[in-house]
């Protein structure tokens, strides 16, 4: 089962989260394996806000980095009139094998606060 992980983002900045996977016996090894993301309005929605780059920093050690760029939150939707008021959209992260088998690895809302500065 997904780990249930609420995030906030802040439009028009570079958002970037950097993680270890590690199993039992240590870090899991990311060779041969492929990850993704999307944040959507809700889980049934079929547009896609933001497909968020995921990168397999060192795969021996486990690393992985999922980022948006500031231009790419820059354009997610926030209707929020001040900073407090944000705007909800939800996203998961998904690992697929080379043999096509897919785990998801975590989940939970996305909030957006509403950038002053343009």
């Amino acid at each position: 089962m997904a780990k249930a992980v609420p995030i906030t983002i802040d439009q028009g900045t570079t958002w970037i989260v950097v993680m270890t996977l590690k199993s039992g016996a240590g870090a899991w090894d990311l060779t041969d394996y492929e990850f993704r993301m999307q944040i959507r309005t809700s889980a049934q929605s079929t547009t896609i806000i933001a497909e968020p780059t995921c990168t397999i920093l060192d795969a021996t050690a486990g690393e992985l980095q999922i980022k948006l760029t500031a231009t790419e939150t820059s354009v997610i939707p926030a209707t929020g009139a001040g900073y407090a008021d944000v705007t909800e959209y939800y996203y998961d992260v998904e690992m697929e094998s080379s043999a096509g088998t897919v785990w998801r690895l975590m989940n939970g809302p996305i909030y957006v606060s509403p950038e002053v500065t343009k």
